[in-house]
């Protein structure tokens, strides 16, 4: 459509060329007026030089240097250097410096400095400076200094300083940063889920996952894991698990596993499927349970200290020190101490050309001694150390 003349409705002055003009103050700046929409007292009233492709609908809207292809909709929506491409609707809504590609929607969204290729959308969502591309999607969303590609989800999340490359999805998560934007490339999704001073690198997923202090490098995973307080590089998965002071490089796992702590155990693990709270209550412990006890198994579990390696075999080989009360086995190598009750060293018809033998080079202490070879002679006990035998020593050979 194409209009020559002036036209007044309801006391406004429209005036069309090849733009659609409905204000009762008439742009001031536009040098070459091309299929702009500006309508309401003032609107669009200095947009910036040779643009075109703008909107401009409600009192003030895009009134001072509106860029090319802006869309501004509602009163003072994208008022002062609405960037280029860009989209505010609501009241005040990009009021000031939204940057270019960026879109705002909902009351005050985006008002002060919404950086380019950022995405708001709620009542004060990103309402005061965000860093490019950030995401913000919620009332009071990523209110505050919303960081590079952060990704702010729910009531209040990330609702100050969300951290670079972060995700907070829920209500209030990670609603509180640490300072200094330590939070970067965190994760917490659930409700309150990393909602006090998270830390960078760290995972909370659950309700309560980490809510308050929850170090870098960490993982939490079940509700109100890792609650309050953890130091670095923990792990809790589990209902509960490291709820509270989980110790430097700790792990939890199973439902309740170390709930309840009342000060740090750092290097722990915790594996816990009782239902029951299992606690560390010294660092460097590894606690498990349940561990089902069943009769007539022959192989016994090892650790090895220099490979970190659990196995299991059928054979004994301690260097160090036996106490029991009954030792069975088909043969015993001890390079320490051995002090027991009852000792019995026997083999089957299977092994008959192998000799049942005990062996060790430190002190014997035992009431009473038997070994038992069904069909081979030659039996004996080597005791390089001392031999005490308070009850009957059956075998072949004594060298004690």
């Amino acid at each position: 459509y194409e209009f020559s003349d002036e036209i007044t409705i309801d006391g406004s002055n429209l005036q069309f060329t090849e733009d659609i003009l409905v204000t009762t103050t008439a742009p001031s700046t536009i040098t070459h007026p091309h299929i702009d929409i500006l309508i309401g007292d003032v609107a669009g009233r200095e947009k910036a030089s040779n643009t075109n492709g703008n909107i401009a609908i409600g009192h003030r809207a895009g009134l001072l240097r509106q860029q090319g292809g802006a869309v501004a909709i509602g009163t003072s929506a994208g008022m002062i250097d609405q960037g280029l491409f860009s989209f505010a609707i609501g009241t005040q809504t990009g009021l000031q410096n939204q940057g270019a590609g960026s879109i705002a929607f909902g009351n005050y969204t985006g008002a002060f400095d919404l950086c380019n290729q950022c995405i708001a959308i709620g009542e004060e969502a990103c309402y005061q400076g965000s860093s490019p591309h950030a995401i913000a999607i919620g009332f009071h969303a990523g209110k505050t200094d919303a960081d590079t590609d952060s990704i702010n989800i729910g009531y209040q999340a990330g609702l100050t300083r969300s951290g670079a490359n972060s995700i907070k999805i829920g209500n209030q998560a990670g609603q509180t940063s640490a300072v200094n934007h330590t939070e970067t490339k965190s994760i917490a999704i659930g409700y309150h889920a990393g909602r006090i001073n998270q830390k960078h690198d760290s995972i909370a997923i659950g309700s309560e996952a980490g809510e308050d202090n929850q170090n870098a490098e960490c993982v939490a995973i079940g509700a109100e894991t890792m609650m309050l307080n953890s130091r670095e590089g923990g792990v809790a998965l589990g209902y509960r698990a490291g709820q509270q002071y989980s110790g430097e490089a700790s792990v939890n796992i199973g439902a309740k596993a170390g709930a309840s702590v009342t000060q740090y155990y750092d290097n722990t693990i915790i594996i816990n499927g009782t239902g029951n709270v299992l606690n560390p209550d010294a660092g460097g412990q590894c606690k498990i349970a349940p561990i089902r006890q069943e009769s007539g198994k022959t192989d016994i579990l090892h650790y090895d200290k220099i490979t970190k390696e659990v196995v299991h075999d059928n054979n004994i080989n301690i260097q160090g020190d036996i106490c029991a009360n009954i030792v069975r086995a088909s043969a015993v190598d001890v390079y320490g101490d051995l002090d027991c009750v009852g000792l019995q060293v026997y083999e089957d018809n299977t092994y008959s050309t192998v000799k049942a033998s005990l062996d060790t080079s430190g002190i014997l202490n035992c009431e009473r001694v038997n070994i038992i070879h069904p069909d081979v002679t030659g039996i004996s006990i080597d005791c390089s150390g001392i031999g005490n035998f308070t009850g009957k020593v059956n075998c072949s050979n004594l060298v004690a």
